[in-house]
């Protein structure tokens, strides 16, 4: 008996995520799944001993994924989910754990904030090509699930990584222009009186700058908030302190689920700091 598929279940369920089984090569639940708890080992075995073949998918509980289509898939040249991600900051689009589905999109995943405050919590069509999936009855296939005649498989094999709250205030105001609603900020600050909100640009940069950050991206985090505070107009030595701060909250997760502290070293910190202010005051001599 092939069991493949039921390690690869058990490895997401071991790392926190809703499995659900999906029919062998398709797209549809094999079980009733909304509004139920999280499978445990025990039904994973179970369920995948009944059925080695049966595909896997992930609820969207305490992620959410960008779902990208390709013209290949939509049938239409004009609605390209591709083109479409390139309307968004690629400052906002961290590198984050993601996937090549059966029909040649892909799947960005990405861990939902502290507040995470989106409406609706599924937008579909959002862009041409581009669905966002949040709602913890929303699921998406994961390798090494299969579908027809194509395979969902790794594309980006890092750690998926919180998103920014520039990333889910900008998908939010793209739903309110397409729908005619005012735009205003979602995000009650995590560690303020909930009677205050984040709406100011100021207030959405501190939310970003005080919390925690998965390891795997630790690199990525520093250079990204660097060139955000250099662009706000902080000086640079303030900027470095900060950073420092940010350093001590950076984790890794255990595969028992326990959170450890893995900051960067100093040395670290300094070198991505030092290139990315080398390019803001390039970037700032040429205009």
């Amino acid at each position: 008996m092939n069991n493949k598929m039921m390690e690869a279940a058990l490895d997401y369920q071991q790392r926190g995520f809703y499995v659900v089984p999906i029919e062998p090569g398709a797209k549809n639940p094999a079980i009733p799944f909304k509004d139920k708890p999280a499978l445990n080992k025990d039904d994973i075995k179970e369920l995948w001993t009944k059925n080695p073949s049966y595909n896997i998918a992930l609820r969207t509980v305490n992620h959410f994924v960008i779902d990208i289509d390709s013209p290949a898939h939509t049938g239409s040249i004009e609605i390209d989910g591709f083109k479409s991600l390139k309307t968004i900051p690629r400052e906002l689009l961290l590198p984050t754990y993601s996937e090549w589905t059966a029909s040649g999109g892909m799947h960005l995943y990405y861990y939902k904030p502290k507040n995470f405050d989106l409406h609706p919590l599924q937008m579909l069509d959002l862009l041409p090509g581009i669905d966002i999936k949040a709602h913890p009855n929303n699921y998406a296939l994961v390798a090494p699930s299969k579908k027809g005649k194509g395979n969902y498989t790794i594309y980006k094999d890092v750690p998926m990584v919180i998103a920014p709250y520039g990333l889910i205030d900008h998908l939010q105001k793209i739903y309110n222009q397409s729908k005619g609603l005012q735009t205003t900020s979602n995000y009650k600050a995590p560690l303020a009186n909930s009677n205050f909100m984040a709406s100011s640009w100021t207030g959405k940069l501190i939310n970003e700058v005080a919390q925690s950050y998965e390891a795997g991206n630790r690199n990525n985090t520093i250079a990204y908030l660097t060139g955000k505070l250099l662009r706000a107009g902080a000086d640079p030595e303030a900027i470095l302190i900060i950073l420092q701060d940010v350093n001590r909250r950076f984790f890794r997760t255990l595969s028992s689920g326990k959170r450890v502290p893995a900051p960067l070293t100093f040395d670290e910190i300094s070198k991505t700091f030092s290139s990315i202010l080398r390019s803001e005051v390039s970037k700032h001599d040429h205009n």
